[in-house]
Protein backbone atom coordinates (compact mmCIF):
# COMPACT_ATOMS: atom_id res chain seq x y z
CA UNK A 1 0.00 0.00 0.00
CA UNK A 2 1.38 3.39 -1.01
CA UNK A 3 0.78 5.97 1.73
CA UNK A 4 2.76 8.74 0.02
CA UNK A 5 0.92 11.45 -1.94
CA UNK A 6 0.60 10.70 -5.62
CA UNK A 7 2.73 13.76 -6.47
CA UNK A 8 5.33 14.18 -3.70
CA UNK A 9 7.61 16.40 -5.80
CA UNK A 10 5.08 19.22 -5.78
CA UNK A 11 5.25 19.45 -1.97
CA UNK A 12 9.03 19.39 -2.05
CA UNK A 13 9.18 22.19 -4.63
CA UNK A 14 6.64 24.30 -2.73
CA UNK A 15 8.52 23.72 0.55
CA UNK A 16 11.74 24.77 -1.16
CA UNK A 17 10.11 27.94 -2.45
CA UNK A 18 8.73 28.79 0.99
CA UNK A 19 12.12 28.15 2.63
CA UNK A 20 13.79 30.29 -0.03
CA UNK A 21 11.36 33.12 0.60
CA UNK A 22 11.79 32.81 4.37
CA UNK A 23 15.58 32.86 4.16
CA UNK A 24 15.48 35.93 1.94
CA UNK A 25 13.44 37.82 4.54
CA UNK A 26 16.13 38.16 7.18
CA UNK A 27 16.65 41.87 6.52
CA UNK A 28 14.09 44.65 7.11
CA UNK A 29 15.08 46.18 3.77
CA UNK A 30 12.48 45.22 1.15
CA UNK A 31 13.61 43.02 -1.69
CA UNK A 32 13.36 44.91 -4.98
CA UNK A 33 10.84 43.80 -7.54
CA UNK A 34 11.76 42.18 -10.83
CA UNK A 35 12.91 44.63 -13.48
CA UNK A 36 9.79 46.32 -14.85
CA UNK A 37 8.88 46.81 -18.48
CA UNK A 38 9.05 50.14 -20.35
CA UNK A 39 5.81 51.35 -18.75
CA UNK A 40 7.51 51.63 -15.33
CA UNK A 41 7.51 55.12 -13.80
CA UNK A 42 10.50 57.17 -14.88
CA UNK A 43 11.77 57.85 -11.34
CA UNK A 44 12.66 54.18 -10.89
CA UNK A 45 15.11 54.47 -13.71
CA UNK A 46 16.84 57.26 -11.75
CA UNK A 47 16.97 55.09 -8.60
CA UNK A 48 14.69 57.13 -6.30
CA UNK A 49 12.06 54.43 -5.65
CA UNK A 50 12.02 50.69 -6.19
CA UNK A 51 10.00 49.70 -9.23
CA UNK A 52 6.37 48.59 -9.13
CA UNK A 53 5.59 44.98 -10.06
CA UNK A 54 5.61 43.94 -13.69
CA UNK A 55 2.26 44.66 -15.35
CA UNK A 56 0.21 41.75 -16.67
CA UNK A 57 -3.31 41.62 -18.05
CA UNK A 58 -5.90 40.53 -15.47
CA UNK A 59 -7.91 37.38 -16.09
CA UNK A 60 -11.17 37.76 -18.02
CA UNK A 61 -13.77 39.63 -15.99
CA UNK A 62 -11.33 40.88 -13.32
CA UNK A 63 -10.77 44.62 -12.87
CA UNK A 64 -8.54 46.59 -10.52
CA UNK A 65 -9.35 50.20 -9.68
CA UNK A 66 -7.85 52.81 -7.41
CA UNK A 67 -9.68 55.88 -6.14
CA UNK A 68 -8.68 58.96 -4.14
CA UNK A 69 -11.16 59.26 -1.27
CA UNK A 70 -10.44 62.91 -0.44
CA UNK A 71 -11.03 64.62 -3.79
CA UNK A 72 -8.75 67.66 -3.39
CA UNK A 73 -6.19 67.09 -0.67
CA UNK A 74 -4.11 70.00 0.59
CA UNK A 75 -0.39 70.03 1.23
CA UNK A 76 0.37 68.04 4.39
CA UNK A 77 -3.01 66.28 4.46
CA UNK A 78 -3.15 62.47 4.37
CA UNK A 79 -4.41 61.15 1.04
CA UNK A 80 -6.72 58.13 1.41
CA UNK A 81 -6.40 55.67 -1.46
CA UNK A 82 -8.77 52.77 -2.02
CA UNK A 83 -7.75 49.72 -4.06
CA UNK A 84 -10.56 47.51 -5.34
CA UNK A 85 -10.36 44.21 -7.20
CA UNK A 86 -13.66 43.07 -8.65
CA UNK A 87 -14.54 39.88 -10.50
CA UNK A 88 -17.42 40.42 -12.89
CA UNK A 89 -16.77 37.29 -14.94
CA UNK A 90 -18.60 33.99 -14.88
CA UNK A 91 -15.75 31.59 -13.92
CA UNK A 92 -13.63 31.44 -10.78
CA UNK A 93 -10.07 32.75 -11.01
CA UNK A 94 -7.25 30.99 -9.12
CA UNK A 95 -3.91 32.73 -8.60
CA UNK A 96 -0.78 32.49 -6.44
CA UNK A 97 0.20 35.29 -4.10
CA UNK A 98 2.42 36.05 -1.12
CA UNK A 99 1.79 37.95 2.10
CA UNK A 100 1.66 41.20 0.14
CA UNK A 101 -1.61 41.25 -1.80
CA UNK A 102 -1.36 44.67 -3.48
CA UNK A 103 0.78 47.75 -3.94
CA UNK A 104 0.08 51.42 -4.64
CA UNK A 105 2.37 54.11 -6.06
CA UNK A 106 2.13 57.84 -6.71
CA UNK A 107 3.86 59.88 -9.38
CA UNK A 108 4.07 63.67 -9.23
CA UNK A 109 5.95 66.67 -10.57
CA UNK A 110 9.23 65.02 -9.45
CA UNK A 111 8.50 61.59 -10.95
CA UNK A 112 7.62 58.56 -8.82
CA UNK A 113 7.35 59.89 -5.28
CA UNK A 114 5.81 57.11 -3.18
CA UNK A 115 5.48 53.32 -3.07
CA UNK A 116 3.17 52.01 -0.33
CA UNK A 117 5.06 48.74 0.27
CA UNK A 118 8.35 50.58 0.75
CA UNK A 119 6.84 52.87 3.38
CA UNK A 120 5.14 49.94 5.10
CA UNK A 121 8.36 47.93 5.41
CA UNK A 122 10.46 50.93 6.46
CA UNK A 123 7.90 51.63 9.19
CA UNK A 124 8.47 48.20 10.72
CA UNK A 125 5.61 46.32 9.09
CA UNK A 126 6.47 43.10 7.34
CA UNK A 127 4.67 41.00 4.79
CA UNK A 128 4.17 37.40 5.81
CA UNK A 129 6.56 35.18 3.85
CA UNK A 130 4.28 32.52 2.47
CA UNK A 131 2.75 31.35 -0.76
CA UNK A 132 -0.98 30.91 -1.06
CA UNK A 133 -3.29 29.94 -3.85
CA UNK A 134 -6.28 32.25 -3.73
CA UNK A 135 -9.58 32.15 -5.53
CA UNK A 136 -11.76 34.99 -6.81
CA UNK A 137 -15.33 33.89 -7.30
CA UNK A 138 -17.69 35.56 -9.78
CA UNK A 139 -19.23 38.65 -8.19
CA UNK A 140 -16.52 38.81 -5.50
CA UNK A 141 -14.93 42.14 -4.55
CA UNK A 142 -12.00 42.95 -2.25
CA UNK A 143 -11.29 46.48 -1.00
CA UNK A 144 -8.11 47.73 0.69
CA UNK A 145 -7.43 51.26 1.98
CA UNK A 146 -4.06 52.93 2.53
CA UNK A 147 -2.96 56.39 3.61
CA UNK A 148 -0.28 58.41 1.83
CA UNK A 149 1.18 60.97 4.24
CA UNK A 150 2.65 62.93 1.34
CA UNK A 151 6.18 61.72 2.09
CA UNK A 152 8.63 60.58 -0.54
CA UNK A 153 10.35 57.27 -1.25
CA UNK A 154 13.18 56.47 1.08
CA UNK A 155 12.85 59.43 3.42
CA UNK A 156 10.12 60.93 5.56
CA UNK A 157 11.66 64.39 5.09
CA UNK A 158 10.84 64.49 1.35
CA UNK A 159 7.44 66.16 1.12
CA UNK A 160 4.93 66.53 -1.69
CA UNK A 161 4.76 69.87 -3.49
CA UNK A 162 1.63 71.44 -4.98
CA UNK A 163 0.75 70.02 -8.37
CA UNK A 164 -0.81 67.20 -10.33
CA UNK A 165 -0.29 63.62 -9.14
CA UNK A 166 -1.13 60.22 -10.58
CA UNK A 167 -1.87 57.13 -8.52
CA UNK A 168 -1.88 53.52 -9.69
CA UNK A 169 -2.36 50.23 -7.94
CA UNK A 170 -1.60 46.60 -8.68
CA UNK A 171 -3.23 43.46 -7.32
CA UNK A 172 -0.27 41.14 -6.93
CA UNK A 173 0.21 37.59 -8.08
CA UNK A 174 3.22 35.36 -8.62
CA UNK A 175 4.00 33.98 -12.02
CA UNK A 176 3.10 30.33 -12.59
CA UNK A 177 6.63 29.21 -11.71
CA UNK A 178 6.38 30.89 -8.28
CA UNK A 179 9.07 33.39 -9.16
CA UNK A 180 8.68 36.97 -10.31
CA UNK A 181 6.23 39.38 -8.74
CA UNK A 182 3.68 40.72 -11.15
CA UNK A 183 0.37 42.48 -10.87
CA UNK A 184 -2.90 43.35 -12.48
CA UNK A 185 -2.54 47.14 -12.78
CA UNK A 186 -5.30 49.68 -12.36
CA UNK A 187 -5.76 52.53 -14.80
CA UNK A 188 -4.00 55.71 -13.65
CA UNK A 189 -6.05 58.24 -11.66
CA UNK A 190 -5.03 61.92 -11.60
CA UNK A 191 -5.59 64.26 -8.65
CA UNK A 192 -4.30 67.67 -7.56
CA UNK A 193 -2.63 68.68 -4.32
CA UNK A 194 -2.96 72.38 -3.61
Amino acid sequence: MNWLPSRPRQGVVLSGIVLGVLSACGSPTPTPYAVPDKTAPSAYRTGECPPPPQSIAPPAGVSVTVTVANAQPRIGENVTLEVRVRHGGSRQVDYWTSGQRFDVWVEGPRGMVWLWSREATQGGDVFLAHLARLRLLPGHEIVERVEWRQTGCGTASARAVPGRYTVRAAWLSLDEDGGGLQGWWSDPVDFDIG
